[in-house]
């Protein structure tokens, strides 16, 4: 019996220290867009609109309470065909 005591008391300790931690953990979002090259304004421009989505909805706490990160991956506006 004592055993279980002392092993309910260390999993409270370390559950404890798990929630001091920074924060949730962010949502990772890629965000593949032409942002150079022929183009590339037209890529900045919707890239600007999922960065101001994505600052509104963190603004009002994130999903599920966890904050959205954008990462973002520049294609240099070149087109691949698949398979090649």
């Amino acid at each position: 019996m004592r055993w279980a005591l002392a092993a309910l008391a260390a999993s409270s300790l370390l559950a404890g220290g798990v929630s001091c931690s920074k924060g949730p953990e962010p949502i990772r979002v890629g965000a593949i867009y032409p942002l150079s090259g022929s183009q590339g304004p037209g890529g900045r421009d919707e890239f600007r609109g999922v960065s101001l989505a994505t600052d509104l909805v963190n603004a009002d706490g994130g999903i599920g309470g966890r904050p959205i990160e954008l990462a973002p991956l520049d294609v240099s506006g070149r087109c691949r065909p698949g398979g090649r």
